[in-house]
């Protein structure tokens, strides 16, 4: 495998300076407004060094302040970025978890009030079937009530249908980039 080895100036207290492998994935659908790319950093021990580094590394590249450096000469490189990898599948299984949650319980809520909606609907349509038959209408008014109660009934029906077998939006992880960044202070890079 290959990796980037970049070098980026960060504040000491956002991020500690030293030498990090990070990983980089398109987290696809990941929100509503689209994609977003998810990072996660190990030490060079493979303990995880939190968001700090993954997010000086995206501030880095969004200001165009990433810097080629040498490779360092670290043991177990390869498994390194693989625990890193791994503490994003993690993130991307509670991620998941919370968007499932989320989804099903705006699910219930659309039942809910389509539900109380048709309800509703339908009182109106009886009473209306009811107030004709009370006043003496005859049966072709009453057949086209009965016709607008079949059909309410009927759009509710599929409209069920389509909430409970709609798609459950799912989070797609596609690796991006290993790196090792090293992370130097605004001190340390004067």
């Amino acid at each position: 495998a290959r990796f980037a080895s970049l070098q980026i100036t960060a504040d000491r207290g956002k991020v500690a300076p030293g030498t990090y492998v990070v990983v980089l994935a398109t987290a696809s659908t990941a929100s509503r407004r689209g994609d977003e790319i998810w990072g996660a950093a190990v030490t060079e021990t493979g303990r995880n060094a939190g968001d700090g580094p993954t997010d000086a590394l995206l501030a880095a590249l969004a200001e165009g302040k990433l810097a080629d450096a040498p490779l360092p000469t670290i043991d177990r490189l390869p498994a390194l970025a693989e625990r890193a990898m791994n503490l994003l599948h993690l993130r991307h299984v509670d991620e998941q978890a919370r968007r499932d949650r989320e989804f099903a319980a705006l699910q219930e809520a659309r039942i809910a009030t389509v539900t109380a909606q048709h309800e509703r609907k339908l009182a109106t349509i009886r009473k209306r079937i009811e107030t004709a038959r009370s006043r003496g209408r005859g049966h072709s008014s009453v057949a086209g009530f009965l016709g607008q109660e079949r059909r309410a009934v009927e759009k509710f029906t599929a409209l069920l249908e389509e909430i409970r077998n709609a798609a459950v939006p799912e989070i797609r992880l596609e690796p991006l980039a290993a790196c090792v960044v090293q992370v130097v202070s605004h001190m340390e890079a004067e």
